[in-house]
């Protein structure tokens, strides 16, 4: 029995040991991750304004963003106002069922509502059954309104995996019918 309490008790204090270890470890490290992943954020934000930034500027130089958590499909927001000319444009994480998994995307509207840019971030799929979309463009006109891409998309979307695309339009319906709340507009 005593020899029990004493291994209970070792035990104790080793997992009091590794749990302050590991809370100092958070403390530390938790400042740089939240960073890097505000950073990568920035990044991503950075390639829908490309045309607006020049060689060295970031998103936070030319623009005022703010992060809005989302609901739903709609992960998050993320509301910018040109800092100069005071034009308004979001760009909504966004999920929706593809195939088998969700098709994550990232789209940006101007506030004139016309689709700025999008791209995919993650999805699953299988070739000729849900394709994998990284990367793939869907032939949209420019400057189209974001309500006439939800109307238009089987025409022009280009995706020929109609489970994948039926994921790609609810990204698309899920931005359009959230747009003018942030936006105005329409």
């Amino acid at each position: 029995m005593k020899k029990a309490l004493s291994s209970a008790v070792v035990l104790l204090v080793l997992g009091i040991i590794c749990g302050a270890v590991l809370a100092l470890v958070n403390t530390i490290t938790s400042p740089v991750i939240a960073q890097y992943e505000l950073d990568k954020k920035m990044e991503a934000l950075e390639g829908f304004f490309a045309d607006e930034l020049t060689s060295n500027q970031k998103i936070a130089d030319v623009f005022d963003v703010e992060e809005i958590e989302g609901t739903g499909g709609i992960k998050t927001i993320y509301l910018l106002e040109h800092k100069t000319e005071q034009t308004k444009s979001a760009v909504y994480s966004v999920s929706a069922l593809g195939w088998k998994t969700n098709v994550d995307m990232m789209i940006a509207v101007d506030e004139d509502m016309t689709l700025r840019g999008y791209a995919f971030v993650t999805n699953g799929g299988t070739e000729a059954i849900g394709l994998t979309m990284i990367g793939a463009t869907l032939n949209l006109a420019d400057n189209i309104s974001i309500q006439d891409t939800v109307q238009d998309y089987d025409s022009v979307g280009g995706v020929s995996a109609p489970v994948t695309g039926s994921g790609v339009k609810a990204c698309f319906q899920l931005v359009a019918l959230r747009v003018s709340q942030d936006l105005g507009g329409e």
